[in-house]
């Protein structure tokens, strides 16, 4: 099991913040967390105790290292041993930010630990070689597109337009004769229309006469 200082000097080769609470334990924030606490690492003490916080990594990851996390979401560290504590602050870290993190040269360091790149590498350039390549001619390599050949449209042929045949003139003789007879027309569904209430009226009228006379004889009878 790692003592409490080599665990610490494990966390402090992470870019985090080491901050000392009660009863000399120690905890480590990490200020480029995405998530909604800064907390990492939380109360490394002296009996090698500690726990990192696992609540935001996946299951997989979870189950692929073996990982038990308790009900507050944190891993215990007490038993862990080097690679396994730097497994598990990357895990921490991916879960939190979502970097990349370069975790070889910790597993294959000899002696001393060596400071985690939480950031990709930079390809560095040297000066002479900017110059060199200043001096050479670049040669252009851009052909211009070539021009797309649009399919040939072919040709409508004009067929000669044929003029429809002109609508037989309409007499004045015939429009008066017809409005003549609109009037007349609606004379007559009027008229044929009113003689049908009418007699519908009266038919219902005679009706309730003759009800109302059967029913005065049967009282007359009766009496």
């Amino acid at each position: 099991m790692l003592s409490f200082e080599e665990k610490k000097e494990i966390f402090r080769t992470f870019k985090l913040e080491e901050k000392e609470i009660s009863n000399g334990r120690v905890n480590f924030n990490y200020p480029e967390s995405k998530q909604r606490g800064l907390v990492l690492a939380r109360e490394l003490q002296q009996s090698g105790n500690g726990y990192v916080l696992g609540k935001y990594m996946s299951e997989e990851v979870i189950r692929k290292n073996n990982y038990t996390v308790d009900p507050r979401g944190w891993i215990s560290v007490r038993d862990f041993t080097k690679a396994e504590l730097i497994t598990v602050i990357v895990e921490a870290l991916k879960s939190m930010s979502g970097l990349a993190i370069e975790v070889d040269a910790f597993l294959q360091a000899q002696g001393p630990l060596k400071t985690v790149r939480t950031t990709p590498r930079k390809k560095v350039v040297s000066i002479k070689a900017v110059k060199d390549a200043k001096r050479k001619p670049v040669e252009s390599k851009i052909q211009a597109p070539e021009k797309e050949t649009s399919p040939k449209v072919e040709e409508v042929k004009k067929e000669p337009f044929e003029a429809s045949k002109p609508a037989a003139p309409v007499k004045d003789g015939d429009f008066s004769k017809e409005l003549e007879s609109y009037p007349l027309s609606c004379l007559f569904f009027w008229t044929g229309l009113t003689m049908s209430l009418m007699e519908t009226g009266f038919l219902m009228w005679r009706n309730a006469v003759r009800s109302y006379g059967e029913v005065r004889r049967g009282i007359t009878r009766k009496e």
